[in-house]
This record gives structure tokens, C-alpha cells and sequence, in this order.
């Protein structure tokens, strides 16, 4: 049996286990490693499990042990009263206040490092009230994706860049390369769009999250009483958290000039929180090692065979060969967003755009239109595609935070990327009716 077949196969096995419900999230990811061992790196076991070294999850994880100690500071407490405070009558202002930072954020961190921030605040609000932690959680991880260079700032000042290194060996005409305004133009109508959907839609999903382990289930009263019992930080304790998340934060806003070395910042403040005792070890144990962590693990794992064995570029040409011949430049958008998606739902938001940029570009030039649309809005639409668990590290923190069940968070998501889909449609209309198509 041909490779590709083999982890085109696996990954069917990774959704199926998604969608059943039965098992949890850690369990999903590990057992897709240990199929990717058996049945196609054939004993490589540094291979199958490659995304334990991804730079990513040094930073999630990194991120989730900051989390469990800020949590217990009082500062958040404090954080979580003002939240309180702005519930009832005045809820649509702390749904905008929360979504706010979220645009923030992404608009200068990745979308991983912008939805776990966001999810230790968005802890504080608990599941009793209208706005509950697990309805925000999957719309906070659309936000995250949509917000990353919606705006002239930080990075998405040199994104374009990025975008025309996967075809500029193509082009006829300088024109065809995107600028550095392009992205905005495309990005601000999707944002709108869906921006506008998430203040509306987000009440859609259950207050509180369904999908829990039977355990988890049974145990879930219990640990809710007793995390009160945690003894307060001392004042020492809480100054050296502050310090290592604040100086954390400071490292992430500097990411451009830091580069990777940014990734492993997290895990230096996670070890100064261990070596100075500011945080039990327990307590960090929890966090780092969670089931979302070894998702992720198997969702990197997953991206990186598909990239390895020709799987995903069997997706692309597949998907794309549904325009048939001499297909209008209209129709070949639509069908490009709709493969767009449904690839990033399968095999990560990063893979879909290594794979499906080069061959929408070469498309569009083949056919003379503008490839300047088609490039931006795979791109951009990779980053808002958060139907499944595994579009992302974001969308597997993300989900795995709110504890939906998947007929639930699609509920929101399914209309989330809809819209934003309109957006990308209302700015083709306005921005790019002319250069060589359209």
C-alpha cells in the first residue's frame, strides 16, 4: 500500500476519533504517534512522535505551567472580580473587553501563544453565568487566527514577504506578487465579518462543555470545591511570578528580535518557578502534562507525515481538481476557500499553507488571473478554519479547554468560517477587480 494511503488512512482514524467522543484528547494524539510507529515511519520512533520537538509545544506547554501559576496569584483574583463585576446587564461590555485583548493579542503573537493567554483569563468566569469560560474558549482561537496581520504592526509589516517566497520563482509580472498592503485589504472585511459573528454566536454553544471523560465527569464537583483549599502564595512566591510572567510577556513581544529563542523563554520561567518553589511541583506537572499537550503532539506528528509522504498534496490536487475545466476566476475562489478549510480541518493550518499556496499561485497564473487573492486568502483562511481540533495548536487548546462536544462548538464554528468566507468575498469585489482577472 502506498505511503500517503497509509497516513491519509491514519488521519481518517485521528478525526473518527474526534468525532466518537470516546476517549480523551491526550489519548487521540498519542495513539495517532503510535500508528504513524507501527504502520508508516515502520519503528522510527523519533519520527512518529516528532512533534514532541516541535518549537511549538515547548512554547504551549511552557505557557500552561506560567498559567497554573498566575492562577493561583491574586492579582487574578482580582481580575476575576472585575469580570464578575461587569456580568448581567452589562455583559455584551465584558464579552468586548475579553474579545478586545484577544485582537490585541494576536495582532503581535502567534495564534497558540494569544488563545492560552487567553485562556487562563477567561478561567476566572467559570460556567454559572450567561458568559461562560467554555462558550469563549473556540471563539477566542477564531479571533486569535483572524486578528495575526489585520493590522499594519509588529510582523504583519513583513508577512508578505512570506507569502511571495512560495511562488515568486513563478510569476510573469511583478504584479502578481503580493504587497504589503494586500493583506490588510483582504484581512480587515474578514475580520469585520467575523469579529461581528462571535459577539452574536457565541451564545450558541452549551454554557458549560460536555465532553468530559467519565472521570472527569465524576471527579469535576470535587475538584471545583477543593481548588479553593490551595493555600494563597506568599508574597515572595507571588513576586516571582509576577516577574517570570511578566518578563515572559516582554520576550514575546520581542519574538522578532529574539527569533526561536523565544520558544524555550516559557519553560526558563517554568524552572525558576520550580527552583525557587514559588509553584508546587505537582501543580506544574498538571499543567505541563495535560491531554491538550499530548494532542498537540499527535497533531504535529500527523502534519509533518502528511508533508513527508505526499498525503497533503494529494488532498490539494484533489480538492482542487473539482473546478473542472476553464473554470471563472469567481468560482475558483469559492473552491479554493471551501479546500482551504477543509484541508487546514485535516491537517493544520501551517501544512495547508506550505501546500496549497505554490499550487493556488501556479493555478492562477496558468489561467491569467491576479494569484495575489488566491495566495492571501489561503493564508488567511488556514488561520480562521476552527472547525477541528487538529486546524491547529490554538484550536487543540482552544477546544480542549471549552470541553464541547464537537456537534456543539460546530454549531459556532461552522457559521464563523461561513462569514469570514464573505468577508474574503467582499474583498476581492472591493480591492482586486482588476490585475489580470476578476
Amino acid at each position: 500500500m502506498p505511503q500517503s494511503i497509509i497516513v491519509l488512512i491514519i488521519l481518517g482514524i485521528f478525526i473518527i476519533s474526534l468525532l466518537l467522543n470516546k476517549w480523551s484528547f491526550g489519548i487521540t494524539g498519542i495513539t495517532t504517534c503510535i500508528l504513524l510507529f507501527l504502520f508508516y515511519y515502520k519503528g522510527d520512533i523519533g519520527a512518529a512522535f516528532s512533534g514532541l520537538t516541535n518549537q511549538v509545544i515547548f512554547l504551549m506547554v511552557g505557557m500552561y505551567g506560567l498559567s497554573a501559576a498566575f492562577a493561583r496569584t491574586s492579582l487574578l483574583k482580582k481580575m476575576q472580580n472585575i469580570l464578575n463585576s461587569l456580568q448581567g446587564k452589562k455583559g455584551i461590555l465584558l464579552v468586548l473587553c475579553i474579545f478586545g485583548v484577544a485582537v490585541l493579542f494576536g495582532n503581535f503573537f502567534p495564534s497558540a501563544v494569544t488563545v492560552s493567554l487567553m485562556m487562563t483569563f477567561v478561567a476566572t468566569l467559570g460556567n454559572e453565568n450567561e458568559i461562560s469560560a467554555d462558550r469563549l474558549c473556540v471563539p477566542i482561537a477564531g479571533i486569535a487566527g483572524m486578528s495575526m496581520g489585520v493590522f499594519p504592526m509588529g510582523s504583519a509589516l513583513v508577512a508578505y514577504t512570506a507569502m511571495n517566497a512560495f511562488y515568486e520563482g513563478m510569476v510573469t509580472d511583478a504584479r502578481q506578487l503580493v504587497t504589503m498592503w494586500d493583506p490588510f485589504k483582504m484581512g480587515i472585511p474578514m475580520f469585520l465579518f467575523g469579529f461581528i459573528w462571535c459577539l452574536l454566536g457565541y451564545k450558541i454553544q452549551p454554557q458549560q462543555g460536555r465532553a468530559l471523560a467519565p472521570s472527569a465527569k465524576k471527579e469535576g464537583p470535587q475538584k471545583e470545591k477543593a481548588a479553593p483549599q490551595k493555600a494563597p502564595l506568599s508574597k515572595r512566591d507571588e513576586t516571582i511570578v509576577y516577574l517570570c510572567f511578566g518578563g515572559t510577556m516582554i520576550a514575546l513581544l520581542l519574538s522578532n528580535q529574539l527569533g526561536n529563542f523565544v520558544y524555550g523563554v516559557p519553560i526558563i520561567a517554568d524552572l525558576i518557578l520550580l527552583y525557587t518553589k514559588a509553584i508546587p511541583n505537582r501543580d506544574m506537572v498538571l499543567s505541563v502534562c495535560s491531554p491538550t499537550s499530548f494532542m498537540v503532539v499527535g497533531i504535529l506528528s500527523m502534519s509533518n507525515a502528511l508533508g513527508t509522504s505526499g498525503a497533503g498534496e494529494i488532498l490539494g490536487n484533489a480538492v482542487l481538481s473539482l473546478m473542472g475545466k476553464n473554470p471563472s476566476p469567481i468560482f475558483a475562489f469559492v473552491i479554493v476557500m471551501f479546500a482551504t478549510v477543509l484541508m487546514t480541518s485535516l491537517m493544520s493550518n501551517i501544512a495547508t499553507n506550505a501546500v496549497l499556496c505554490p499550487i493556488v499561485a501556479a493555478m492562477a497564473i496558468a489561467a491569467g488571473w491576479n494569484p495575489v487573492p488566491f495566495v492571501i486568502v489561503v493564508r488567511k483562511l488556514a488561520w480562521c478554519a476552527i472547525l477541528l481540533p487538529s486546524a491547529s495548536s490554538a484550536c487543540a487548546m482552544a477546544h480542549a479547554s471549552s470541553g464541547q462536544l464537537l456537534g456543539d462548538s460546530l454549531k459556532f464554528s461552522i457559521p464563523f468560517v461561513l462569514v469570514t468566507m464573505l468577508g474574503a468575498m467582499a474583498s476581492v469585489f472591493l480591492f482586486f477587480p482588476s490585475i489580470g482577472g476578476f
